[in-house]
């Protein structure tokens, strides 16, 4: 039974897939602290395209795998409790690491700023630092699609195969 269990895991570790340019995200910014929203939510796709963020500081671009923001103008962040956004993973899926890019134009972004609050959300607090217009904070991400319903009771299927199959050849 042990060994059934071993192959019941490896099936469901091998139903995660890598999250692809399909997925989307929601990104609400909030000051001066987690509980008050400072904006509207933007919602994007993963698909390279480029989307303006209604407080008009910054752009953000998603890529599978990275995150861009481009500031569009220079400006600082004041020291508040928390002045940064939240992003979700909308698509069912869980982040299992953010990390800062090397790519990062911005200087004094040191990737301290990213917190994994969830497993389908980050936060990034801006709070104190200072951006040049054109500067820019490139985010890697790496996360995993939840199973889907029928690759589920696929592995369910096959399972109940081999109990079956395990319990007559013992007989």
């Amino acid at each position: 039974m042990k060994n059934l269990v071993k192959i019941a895991s490896l099936v469901l570790v091998g139903a995660a897939t890598t999250v692809t340019a399909q997925d989307t995200f929601n990104l609400q910014y909030y000051f001066p602290n987690l509980s008050s929203t400072y904006d509207g939510a933007t919602s994007f796709t993963a698909d390279g395209s480029t989307y303006a963020l209604p407080e008009g500081d910054f752009n953000v671009s998603a890529a599978s795998g990275v995150l861009t923001f481009t500031f569009l103008r220079t400006s600082s962040w004041t020291p508040a409790t928390f002045n940064g956004f939240t992003l979700d993973l909308t698509t069912g899926g869980t982040f299992t690491s953010v990390t800062k890019d090397a790519a990062t134009t911005e200087s004094t972004f040191t990737g301290s700023e990213i917190s994994l609050t969830s497993p389908t959300e980050f936060t990034v607090n801006w709070q104190s630092e200072a951006f040049t217009a054109g500067d820019t904070v490139v985010l890697d991400y790496s996360a995993v699609a939840a199973p889907e319903p029928g690759t589920l009771a696929l592995a369910g299927l096959g399972i109940a195969g081999l109990v079956t199959a395990r319990r007559r050849s013992s007989k």
